[in-house]
C-alpha cells in the first residue's frame, strides 16, 4: 500500500496548524501593543495627535501676586526701604542703622494732596514710623538720579534718601501731576537788590523749586506746614518749606502772601543766618516762565 500521500497530508496539516498558531500569536501581540499605545495616549496627551495648548507666559503667576511698588535708600547711617503691593495691600520692609534695626508690616496712605507728596503710616504696633514720598529728581550720595525723594521718620528721628516707583499706580500719577510747575515769582534780596531768586509753584500754589541767579542748579523744596491768618487789609498765608539737596536738609524757606505782596525768608541750617527777599513787580511775577 502506498502511504506516501498520507504522510504528505499529515505534514501539510502540521505546517498549516503551525502557520495558524503563528499568525494568531502575531495578531495577539499586535493587538496587545495597539491597546497599550492607546492607553498611553490617554494617560499622556502630549503623545497624541491632538494639538496641545501652549503655556501662557503668565503661567505660575497669580493675578494678585506680590509686586514691587517702591524701593529707596539713604546713608549716614545707611538704611533701605522696600514697599510691595498685593491685592491692594501695601507691605513694607525697612532696615535702619546699617541694618541693625529691621521692621516690616503693612502701610496705609495717610495723605495725598496738592502738597506734592504722599504720606504713609504704619498699621499695627510701629505707629511711630511715617514715610513721605515726593516726586522730584533726587541725587543720592553716589551721584545717581532717582525720581523721588524720601523723608522717613522713626520715633522722632529723621532719615533722608532717594528712591523709585516700580508700579504705575494712581498714587504715582497724582504725584506726577502735582509736580508740574505752573507759574513763577521773582524776588530781590532786601539788602542786596542785585541778588535775585525765583520760586516755581504748581497749580495749587505749592512751591516746588527755588533757583538763585548765577547758579546752574534748581533746588527742590519740600512742603512742611502752613498757616492762614485772618485780619488786616488782606488775609495772610504763611507756608514753610524744607530745602533739600542730595537728600539733606540745608535750610528752611518761609513764604508769605498777603494781597499782591509776596515775601521769602530763608534760614540757612549750618549757621542759622537769615536772608530776606521781596517780590519784584517789575519782573512780571506769576508768569509761566522764570525771570532768568
Amino acid at each position: 500500500m502506498n502511504i506516501t500521500p498520507v504522510v504528505k497530508a499529515k505534514k501539510m496539516n502540521r505546517n498549516y496548524a503551525y502557520t495558524i498558531v503563528t499568525n494568531m500569536s502575531f495578531m495577539l501581540l499586535f493587538a496587545s501593543l495597539l491597546f497599550s499605545c492607546k492607553e498611553n495616549s490617554k494617560n499622556n496627551p502630549s503623545n497624541s495627535n491632538t494639538p496641545q495648548q501652549k503655556d501662557s507666559p503668565n503661567v505660575g503667576i497669580e493675578e494678585d501676586s506680590e509686586q514691587l511698588f517702591f524701593r529707596g535708600n539713604g546713608s549716614e547711617p545707611g538704611w533701605n526701604l522696600t514697599i510691595t503691593k498685593k491685592s491692594e495691600v501695601l507691605n513694607y520692609t525697612l532696615a535702619l542703622e546699617n541694618a541693625e534695626i529691621r521692621k516690616e508690616g503693612v502701610l496705609q496712605l495717610k495723605r495725598l494732596d496738592q502738597s506734592n507728596y504722599a504720606i504713609f503710616e504704619v498699621l499695627g504696633e510701629d505707629q511711630d514710623i511715617e514715610i513721605q514720598l515726593k516726586m522730584e529728581a533726587c541725587n543720592d550720595m553716589a551721584g545717581n538720579i532717582h525720581e523721588s525723594s524720601i523723608l522717613l521718620s522713626n520715633k522722632g528721628k529723621l532719615y533722608f534718601g532717594c528712591g523709585d516707583f516700580f508700579s504705575d499706580t494712581p498714587i504715582k500719577k497724582v504725584l506726577q501731576s502735582s509736580n508740574m510747575l505752573d507759574h513763577y515769582i521773582c524776588y530781590r534780596n532786601d539788602n542786596k537788590k542785585d541778588k535775585k531768586i525765583w520760586i516755581g509753584f504748581n497749580a495749587d500754589d505749592i512751591a516746588l523749586k527755588v533757583k538763585y541767579e548765577g547758579q546752574t542748579e534748581e533746588i527742590n523744596l519740600r512742603y512742611w506746614k502752613s498757616e492762614y491768618i485772618e485780619g488786616g487789609a488782606h488775609p495772610t498765608t504763611v507756608t514753610y518749606y524744607k530745602e533739600l539737596y542730595g537728600g539733606v536738609i540745608n535750610g528752611v524757606y518761609k513764604t508769605t502772601h498777603s494781597g499782591n505782596w509776596d515775601y521769602v525768608e530763608y534760614t540757612r541750617k549750618k549757621d542759622s543766618k537769615i536772608f530776606k527777599f521781596t517780590i519784584d513787580h517789575t519782573l512780571d511775577p506769576y508768569e509761566k516762565s522764570p525771570c532768568f
